[in-house]
């Protein structure tokens, strides 16, 4: 069931600036005079997807969103998801990552439990990373949205030209 909320009225700074002890009066009053409240002229909002189930402070689950949703961890996790990788062979199948990205996206997912990195006492030394169970939890989730990438990166292609022709939802007119 969709969340009812109020959103109230803004007035900008600009107002007062400019229009004196009237601009004063309406933007104390939200612009309906010395009888008028600000809050009657409140907009019921419907609140939907994904957010109106989080906590109002939810700032942590969104930086998860950020962790995961970004390129480097969404091909990263695809990547190490059939086996473990040594960072040569992970950075060599990873197509433009450089070597500081890597190592601050992988540092990032085993900071946060995705992945853990084993270090080998043998000379040279090796060192290898692979998914933790909560990684391969999210590895069908990032799969799929690589895929769609994929499937699907001709015709995002093709609606950035048509933007940069006319823009998305509008004819070019011409003179």
């Amino acid at each position: 069931m969709p969340i009812q909320t109020k959103v109230g009225i803004v007035v900008s700074l600009d107002l007062l600036h400019t229009g004196g002890a009237a601009a004063d009066q309406r933007a104390c009053t939200g612009g309906l005079g010395q009888r008028g409240r600000a809050d009657e002229m409140a907009i019921a909002r419907t609140i939907s997807g994904p957010c109106r189930a989080w906590p109002e402070e939810s700032a942590f689950i969104r930086e998860v969103l950020d962790r995961i949703g970004d390129k480097w961890t969404v091909l990263i996790i695809s990547t190490l998801g059939s086996k473990p990788l040594r960072y040569s062979d992970l950075q060599a199948s990873v197509p433009g990552i450089s070597q500081r990205m890597l190592t601050v996206t992988l540092k990032a997912l085993e900071r946060d439990g995705l992945l853990t990195r084993t270090a080998y006492a043998e000379v040279p030394p090796r060192v290898e990373y692979d998914l933790t169970p909560l990684g391969r939890s999210l590895l069908e989730a990032v799969m799929t949205l690589a895929g769609w990438a994929a499937n699907h990166h001709e015709e995002v292609a093709a609606s950035r030209r048509t933007h940069e022709l006319i823009g998305v939802g509008r004819q070019k007119v011409r003179g």
